[in-house]
């Protein structure tokens, strides 16, 4: 069986969330990124509607889709980051 993700949208508290590293996978799909920084999938897509969402989205036809690296940056992850 292959291993997927949960398709619950909500994590139990302190369950590990895997993001991986921009040479593993270069772009998240959308859906994916909300649980990776605690907000709503609802909310998520309001704030991207509007322009608002902290984080480039590309559109790529009717798919969203997140630079891996830059949820990373946003979360303190990326290599740059580190003191």
């Amino acid at each position: 069986m292959p291993d997927r993700a949960s398709t619950s949208s909500a994590n139990p508290p302190g369950a590990a969330i895997h993001i991986p590293l921009p040479d593993e996978q270069p772009l998240l799909d959308f859906h994916q990124v909300p649980v990776m920084l605690g907000i709503g999938r609802t909310l998520a897509y309001h704030l991207a509607r509007d322009g608002q969402f902290p984080i480039e989205v590309i559109y790529l036809g009717r798919n969203m889709k997140v630079r891996t690296a830059d949820v990373r940056r946003y979360l303190g992850l990326d290599a740059g980051s580190a003191a």
